[in-house]
Formats: structure tokens, sequence, C-alpha cells
């Protein structure tokens, strides 16, 4: 019996968009058996077609590569796994896709808090599935977390949500200048071309909207969050931290009791739970009227990190999908 193929278009070849092109090649056989057993059907996941900026950067691909997005989703697509990142095409393209039927998978923090609910709401409406784990904390499985817990309200969410940040910050308390430490984190990759993303605390706070909208139901507005970067902090400021056996992290914070939300540097006492948190490492605190307090720590960015939630998510999509075909 011929195996009914579950056709996935990927927009962006980057960092995490080879690393998800990868390990579908690579463990193809392992994902198929784990969607027989969650759904009884036997598929074959196969990627159709790969958005790229310039083809002959990504001749590997062969013939599946091309530049032109709309060709790609003219074919018959089942799942879209959207990494191009930014508010526009993206948000664009992924409404397009679910508007027709599409299942989308994406790790575009940016484009989901700034819809502030609109691309879940044409998922609903065209009865498709819209996930994004990869969008908050990388690896750690958070959002996922976040919606287990049912039984009850999440009364507050404070974290570490950007990596490159933290690195910066756990060079400032190792005696490293803020200055220096900035050009570090350049260096290494950590900051895009323009970082004013990460030190004035966009970045996170696109994903603290992610978490308050899971949690409450509700995307803040931007001007609901107190949103305050990392460059202003002082050498003295640096200083008298370390003296008192603090360090400063750039926290984001959700009181849901108080309606309170903000991004700003903040001096932790070396008991806090974040203190430890160190480098490019995301870490985050719930508290939760039943489960209590929990506590996650895990690589917040990198390739095959951030490609491990993704491809959770396209799993999800496609037993999703199989299940949804089968009651239709």
């Amino acid at each position: 019996m011929k195996q009914r193929t579950i056709s996935i278009a990927l927009l962006g070849h980057g960092t995490v968009g080879r690393s998800v092109y990868r390990i579908i090649q690579e463990n193809h056989d392992r994902f198929v058996e784990n969607i027989r057993q969650r759904t009884g059907q036997t598929v074959d996941p196969q990627i159709i077609g790969v958005l790229v900026s310039d083809l002959k950067k990504h001749s590997e691909l062969g013939a599946i590569a091309t530049t032109d997005p709309t060709r790609l989703l003219e074919q018959d697509v089942d799942i879209l796994i959207e990494l191009i990142g930014g508010q526009s095409p993206a948000t664009e393209l992924m409404t397009k896709a679910l508007s027709s039927g599409i299942d989308v998978v994406s790790a575009n923090k940016q484009a989901i808090f700034s819809s502030q609910g609109k691309l879940e709401k044409i998922a609903r409406d065209h009865h498709v599935s819209f996930h994004y784990e990869a969008a908050v904390a990388g690896a750690i499985p958070i959002l996922r977390s976040v919606k287990s817990l049912v039984s009850g309200r999440i009364t507050k969410i404070e974290g570490i949500l950007n990596g490159s940040t933290n690195y910066i910050l756990t060079q400032v308390a190792q005696g490293v200048s803020l200055d220096k430490a900035l050009q570090q984190a350049s260096d290494r990759g950590f900051l895009e071309a323009d970082p004013s993303s990460d030190v004035d605390g966009f970045d996170a706070m696109y994903k603290l909207g992610i978490l308050t909208y899971l949690a409450t139901g509700r995307y803040p507005g931007e001007d609901d969050i107190e949103r305050v970067g990392i460059t202003g902090l002082s050498p003295d400021e640096i200083e008298q931290a370390g003296l008192a056996d603090k360090k400063y992290k750039l926290i984001a914070s959700a009181d849901f009791e108080t309606g309170r939300y903000s991004i700003k540097p903040v001096a932790l006492e070396s008991d806090h739970d974040l203190y430890r948190v160190d480098g490019a490492l995301n870490g985050i605190s719930l508290w939760h009227e039943h489960a209590g307090g929990l506590f996650f720590q895990g690589a917040g960015a990198g390739g095959d990190e951030t490609a491990s939630a993704v491809v959770g998510d396209l799993i999800d999509a496609i037993c999703l999908r199989i299940l949804r075909c089968q009651h239709d």
C-alpha cells in the first residue's frame, strides 16, 4: 500500500532552517514510526520546496530551492515551516497559508506578537493548526508547559528570554566592560547587524507577550509593557551590584494579579532562581495556583536547539492533520 506523502514547504534556509532540513532528512524513519504510533497511519513527510534568498548560496538543495514564495505556496503544500523572521513578508505568507488550509509552524516571535492574535484566529477560522514553540526560549518546551497548566491560573511569569543580552551581562558580571561585552557578543554572532532588538528589549518583549497570551488568552499591547534595555546601565551601577554579590539580568516579568508587564535590567540576589542562569542560556520561573512554582532552564537559541522545537511542532502538526482528515 502506497504511503501518503505529507508535503512540507520550508521558508528560510539559514542557521535554524539548515538544522531543521538536516534533522528531518536524518530522522525520517523515526518520525514516520512516531507518527504511526500516535495516529495509526503511515505517512511519508517530504520537504518539497525551500524558500531561499540566493539560489547559488544554497545549490545543495537542487531543484526544490526557490526564491519565489508565491510559486512555492501554489504547490500542493500540507504544512508550512516559516523561519525567515521579521514582520513582513512573513506575516502575509503565514496568513495566506493558513487561509488556504495549510498548517503552519513558525519560530517568528515578532510576527506572532505583532499580529496580536490574528494569526491564531485565522487558523481557528480555517480549521488548521498554528504552532510556534520555537518562538520563545528555543529548546525549552515552555509554551507546551504553559498550555498544559489548565487546572488553574498562572499568576506570574518571570524569566531571562534573550540569550544575547544574558551572555553580555554574564561577561559584565565577570568584570568585562559593557562596551567590550557588546563587541564580544557581536564577534561571536550572538547579535544581529542591528542589535537593537536584543539590547533594547524588543526580542524579550515579543516573547513575554506570547507567554502572556497563552497564560491569559490575550496579548498585551506594546504600550502595556515597560521596556528598558541594557545599554543604559552605568559602570557605577554594575560595580555596585558586583560588590553586593548581585548580577544584572534582563528580566521579563508578567504579574497577572496586578496586570504589570516589564522588560528591564534587574540586579538579582544570589539566592534568586535566575541568578545562576549564565551565558546564552534562558531561564523561566512560573507560578501556578495549584502546581506552585516551576523553573525551566535551557538553550534559548542555536541552530539544532531551536530546530528541536520546530521539528517537535512539525510532528504535532502532521498528527493533528491526519486525525483531522480522519474525522472530515
